[in-house]
């Protein structure tokens, strides 16, 4: 059964029928026995937390997507682990848990460069501290962007360069440091 339900979900999925996949995908999962074809039942539940967030289903998605990240965590799966808590960070930020998405993003960003990709980390950064700009949360802010700019100088990617140096002319400017703010943007 488990396997006409995984063939059933594939082809919903080949004609983006979301919810038609992830009812499949649900009842494949729950006829799993633990610990058998573990890589299998992974892909699937990825499979089922894409069917979640096409559907608007951020609840499910957070507790799928968690266990995706904690599961690449045993596995050392670094590249895996960073995605997964991308996608759980944007869950969160849709459901307004503020604290858990930049928790998520952080972890993520700590993931990506560990996988040796810098330039994914600096953008997880760069995204919370926009968050943390917008919550007038500027030091912190700042915090995030001296690290967001470390990993994108490492990454050689100019365009986060100068979105960093953008969001830190912003946020000085907000701090009551105007001319050293537009320095900053003006230089970037």
């Amino acid at each position: 059964a488990r396997t006409a339900l995984l063939s059933e979900a594939a082809a919903h999925l080949g004609v983006h029928a979301y919810r038609d996949a992830a009812r499949a995908l649900r009842s494949a999962l729950d006829l799993w026995p633990p610990g058998d074809a573990e890589a299998q039942r992974l892909l699937a539940a990825d499979q089922l937390a894409h069917c979640a967030e096409m559907c608007a289903d951020h609840a499910e998605s957070v507790v799928l997507l968690r266990e995706l990240a904690d599961s690449s965590l045993r596995c050392g799966d670094h590249r895996g682990r960073a995605g997964a808590n991308r996608r759980l960070a944007m869950a969160h930020e849709m459901l307004g848990q503020w604290d858990a998405a930049l928790a998520a993003r952080e972890a993520a960003a700590s993931a990506f460069a560990t996988a040796g990709n810098p330039a994914e980390a600096a953008v997880e950064r760069l995204a919370a501290a926009a968050h943390l700009r917008s919550a007038a949360a500027y030091s912190a802010a700042l915090d995030l962007l001296i690290a967001a700019r470390g990993d994108a100088e490492m990454s050689g990617r100019t365009d986060l360069l100068l979105r960093i140096d953008g969001l830190r002319g912003n946020i000085l400017s907000r701090l009551g440091r105007a001319t050293e703010g537009i320095g900053v943007i003006r230089d970037a």
